[in-house]
């Protein structure tokens, strides 16, 4: 049996604010096989500014990238272009 009594928010692993937990179930069995930890309101929206925070880090990089995949198209349909044409 597998339990997941710690909740992942921002990158960190923490028990929840609640102490509560729920029975993981396999659909086939119906045997318990884990439990996981039950957010809180409180639980959530620190998720919830983590992920923001987490987006707001990483956008300048993504965008970086999409510019570099973007030349690199441009690249190779002026490629295909000169291809067709000769």
């Amino acid at each position: 049996m597998r339990d997941l009594v710690k909740m992942h928010i921002d990158s960190v692993w923490r028990d929840g604010e609640r102490d509560q937990q729920i029975d993981i179930v396999d659909p086939v069995t119906e045997e318990i096989i884990g439990k996981v930890a039950i957010a809180s309101r409180s639980d959530v929206e620190d998720a919830l500014t983590g992920a923001r925070h987490e987006f707001c880090v990483s956008e300048p990089y993504f965008n970086e990238r999409s510019e570099v995949w973007r030349s690199r198209r441009s690249y190779w349909m002026s490629c295909y272009r000169d291809a067709i044409q000769s």
